[in-house]
């Protein structure tokens, strides 16, 4: 199953969702992105608030990356902070509910953070959530951008050598799985 296209679309009927059932909750789903006005307004507020461009962003913006940005080696991070425990990390902040844009403004989806996939899939991706105080960001150089004061912090927490696998270059040596 193809977690990307299942999320909640709020303006549809209730009638017309399906749901899922997961070990502890109902999740509605229903294959339907934003429409494409929401996506341009919901891109506009992250471009705002964080500064992207949409086709790009810290490092890849040849501008200096603020000190409250941190992009790191992707293999080294979905290691070391796997998919599970990010989930578990967002939810612990009560996020519920993720937006993902891709890079060239055409999709846009909400879905439960448990469904969340915070890969490259051939397009660039973004992830926040309606309270916007916290970005990830990945991209096709093998980089995982992540900004928010809180999530950077639990971050640091659970990865004593973080420090070690900041991106500096696509070409860094894998984990070994």
């Amino acid at each position: 199953m193809n977690t990307r296209y299942l999320m909640y679309v709020h303006h549809y009927p209730k009638n017309n969702k399906k749901s899922i059932r997961t070990k502890d909750r109902d999740m509605e789903t229903t294959p339907t992105p934003y429409e494409q006005d929401e996506i341009q307004e919901l891109w506009k507020q992250i471009q705002e608030h964080w500064d992207t461009n949409g086709n790009g962003w810290y490092p890849m913006t040849g501008s200096d990356m603020p000190l409250t940005v941190l992009a790191f080696e992707d293999a080294w991070f979905y290691h070391e902070i796997p998919s599970d425990v990010l989930k578990r990390i967002l939810k612990t902040h009560g996020i519920t509910r993720v937006w993902e844009l891709r890079e060239g403004h055409a999709s846009g989806y909400e879905m439960d953070t448990e469904l969340i996939n915070l890969y490259y899939d051939g397009t660039e991706g973004y992830w926040t959530s309606e309270s916007m105080d916290w970005l990830i960001y990945a991209s096709h150089e093998s980089l995982l951008t992540v900004t928010g004061e809180w999530l950077i912090a639990a971050i640091k927490a659970l990865w004593p050598h973080w420090k070690e696998h900041l991106y500096t270059t696509y070409d860094f040596e894998r984990p070994q799985p």
